[in-house]
């Protein structure tokens, strides 16, 4: 997000609004509009979430949806350590599996260390063509690029 001078009543006239605001950011977000987190975070009406990493039975879970069922646990095991359950890197991690065709087995529990990087450096890519677009201009399109 490019920071730019913004009107000081931005939030004030977002929250005024009764509007649901909903953003998410990740811890060492890159180019975070901090003042505005700030106001948002400082607000008594705020709620803020934090999710915890997804346990080794939703790991199976979403490798069985994304790879087919009967995944091996030695293979849901090295998923779930080598994305420390993060969603979004393994979610990355198993498309990138699934269209090179890795089967969900002990044979193949090796692969993740391997397609992880890519698929991480591919969503990163992804990310910053995204970015390049024209920055956001409103209280509203910035707080949307928050999220």
């Amino acid at each position: 997000m490019n920071q730019r001078p913004r009107p000081a009543s931005s939030w004030a006239s977002i929250r005024d609004a009764n509007r649901l605001v909903a953003a998410t950011i990740r811890d060492g977000e890159p180019d975070v509009d901090s003042m505005l987190l700030g106001e948002i975070a400082q607000d008594p009406e705020a709620v803020s979430i934090r999710p915890l990493a997804l346990s080794q039975d939703a790991v199976t879970e979403l490798v069985g949806q994304r790879l087919g069922a009967g995944a091996e646990p030695s293979f849901v095991a090295a998923c779930h350590r080598e994305t420390g359950g993060n969603p979004l890197l393994l979610l990355e991690a198993l498309k990138t599996m699934h269209r090179e065709g890795v089967r969900p087995d002990a044979q193949h529990a090796k692969a993740i260390r391997d397609i992880g990087p890519r698929a991480v450096s591919r969503l990163v890519l992804l990310r910053r063509a995204a970015a390049s677009s024209p920055p956001p201009t409103s209280a509203s399109e910035r707080i949307a690029a928050l999220g």
